[in-house]
């Protein structure tokens, strides 16, 4: 029989009941086994005595179940590219919402060894001075991964950490196996129910991921596994229920679950509906919604960020003009830019280093609402002076100038009187010079009234002295699951951060440098030389980058207080034993080189050369 207790701490660590059961049938009530088969790792089990088999293969196992046979087609790999990472995803769609809410990734482990070696198998022993802290995913092409990139830049924000690291009610147990990934036991409080359970797990995991991040732990990197296996249960089912199947439908609903999650645990707080949450009104249906991204399609992507929000909101022609505007902007800004490699949409796409979204909201429609009618009156008044000019130029098919000029000239041979056709003459041309004067100022007001360009509504607003837009600073760009820039911790310094992965999917270094924007921006340029590339934006209004943090969290204080100690000790054991296998070595080298100094020796080649005497003597 099984002990109840045993199926409890799976289920405890994320298994169903009936994923534990069937896992200690198999291992045999053993606890450590059915972990290892639940996560595919290898293990003993034995199996009857009998055997159908008519050749005993010694690379084979008994099926005691064919349906625990994994169909490996499930398993496939996945292009690393945004907005296409989830396409072979494929989850098991027999799953449904009635079953158990602590959901499982039945697609996190892969069933081969890799060839190539983990670099958080040897994270213990590794450590990289002078970088900034990182967090791998051990498999790249998971819609899932994303996490990863969009916490990393986030937890360069006072703001973000202030909301996010706030002490749990209960206590941080350390694991000292967190760092590479591997399952956590993790206490859940017996006072919580099913919906806090999940958000307390993740919480969490969440909180190790910052507070490493904010620079409490001395690791140079970390596996992100564990933030993965514990997401919120709103996000796992939508997950496993195909509900999300691309980039561009997850990061809306991380956004959401992320501000849902925070409120299971500490309760409503508009500072995070502050952080994520935009509002955009459409006058004509008499609609608000609230949404987390901005999602440019392709067919409205163009060279720059402006140019793509003109016609987002404005159209092609600002014939929507004040009928979708911003009415509430949240201070972090995520902009998806949608990718299709095979359309016409424009390429080499410049990013704009600062931002300023409100332009496009109710509170400055009044303003480019006015510029662009009086632009429009202008278009006017250029018409009509156009067509003046138009006639004093011409008159029935002649030029007048030519004209007159010709018939003043013929004139004078007459010896007639000129001077009523030369006053005429000089009228029309200094009314042309007239004109000519008021279409140049026009044309230059007409320029400055572009509400298109972002600066000429700028400008008119310092012109006015009212309070001008807040402005909003890039603080990271994601390309895939892999690879992406951050500013780190608010400051100019840019990080790149890029994984290094096996054939088979398996992370095994990394890449990390430090760049300008200058440089960042050739980098995108490239990049979307080709096809629209789609890609991730993150802007921060200013206002928030400034906020110093603190961490006023004593648990999680302890936690990494206990986690840079057990570090230590591992670098400490690590490079004891390079020194050891070092001194082997040179003890090896040092016998080899004596043995070799003996075969060479004079006595040795006296003994294997006698003199002829003792051939004689012999």
């Amino acid at each position: 029989m099984k002990s109840d207790d045993n199926i409890k701490k799976l289920t405890e660590m994320g298994f169903s009941e009936e994923q534990a059961v069937n896992a200690l049938n198999i291992t045999k009530n053993d606890v450590e086994s059915a972990i290892a088969y639940l996560f595919e790792d290898p293990i003993e089990i034995d199996t009857p005595s009998t055997n159908d088999q008519l050749v005993p293969y010694n690379d084979s196992v008994n099926v005691l179940n064919p349906n625990d046979i994994p169909d490996l087609s499930l398993y496939q790999s996945v292009p690393q590219a945004y907005g296409s990472v989830s396409e072979n995803v494929q989850y098991d769609e027999e799953r449904t919402e009635e079953q158990h809410e602590d959901i499982d990734f039945e697609h996190y482990e892969y069933f081969e060894k890799p060839v190539e070696t983990c670099i958080l198998d040897n994270i213990e022993s590794i450590q990289r001075d002078d970088e900034p802290p990182v967090i791998l995913n051990k498999r790249s092409g998971f819609l899932e991964n994303y996490y990863i990139p969009i916490i990393t830049i986030l937890a360069q924000l006072g703001e973000v950490k202030s909301a996010f690291l706030k002490p749990l009610e209960y206590d941080l147990e350390y694991d000292s196996n967190w760092a590479v990934g591997k399952p956590q036991n993790i206490s859940i409080p017996s006072n919580l129910d099913e919906l806090k359970e999940s958000s307390y797990k993740f919480f969490i995991e969440l909180q190790k991921v910052i507070g490493f991040l904010e620079g409490q732990s001395e690791r140079s990197f970390i596996s992100g596994d564990n933030l993965i296996a514990n997401l919120p249960n709103d996000m796992k089912k939508r997950l496993v229920n195909n509900r999300i199947e691309t980039v561009d439908e997850l990061l809306p609903k991380l956004y959401e679950s992320l501000k849902n999650n925070y409120d299971t645990m500490f309760g409503n707080d508009v500072v995070v509906d502050r952080l994520f949450k935009s509002s955009v009104e459409s006058v004509n249906e008499e609609l608000i919604n609230n949404i987390f991204t901005f999602d440019v399609d392709v067919e409205y992507r163009h060279k720059s960020l402006y140019e793509s929000f003109n016609e987002l909101f404005w159209g092609t022609e600002l014939e929507m003009l004040g009928n979708v505007r911003l009415i509430d902007t949240s201070k972090i800004l995520t902009i998806q830019l949608v990718g299709d490699e095979d359309s016409y949409a424009d390429t080499n796409f410049q990013v704009d280093e600062i931002f300023y979204p409100e332009l496009y909201s109710s509170e400055y429609y009044p303003i480019v609402s006015e510029m662009n009618n009086k632009r429009n009156e202008i278009i006017k008044q250029r018409m009509k002076i156009s067509n003046e000019i138009m006639q004093l130029n011409s008159f029935e098919g002649k030029k007048v100038k030519g004209f007159l000029q010709t018939t003043i000239e013929y004139l004078k041979g007459q010896n007639s009187d000129v001077r009523d056709l030369q006053e005429l003459s000089d009228q029309i041309g200094n009314q042309k010079v007239k004109l000519s004067d008021n279409l140049d100022g026009l044309n230059e007001l007409y320029s400055k009234l572009d509400v298109r360009n972002y600066e000429n509504v700028l400008e008119k607003i310092r012109s006015k002295n009212i309070k001008p837009p807040t402005k909003y600073t890039l603080i990271g760009i994601v390309l895939s699951d892999t690879e992406y820039y951050y500013k780190y911790k608010g400051t100019s310094c840019w990080i790149y951060q890029k994984g290094i992965y096996s054939s088979n999917n398996i992370i095994t270094d990394y890449e990390i440098d430090e760049l300008d924007f200058a440089t960042i921006q050739q980098d995108i340029l490239q990049y979307t030389s080709v096809g629209a590339k789609p890609m991730l934006l993150i802007y921060a209004a200013v206002d928030i980058l400034d906020r110093s943090f603190n961490l006023d969290n004593n648990k999680l204080n302890a936690f990494f207080k206990a986690d840079n100690s057990k570090y230590s000790s591992q670098l400490s054991e690590a490079e004891d034993s390079r020194k050891d296998n070092d001194m082997d070595i040179r003890e090896d080298l040092n016998q080899d080189t004596g043995d070799l100094s003996k075969l060479n020796s004079p006595d040795q080649e006296a003994n294997q050369n006698p003199s002829e005497d003792a051939l004689i003597d012999l």
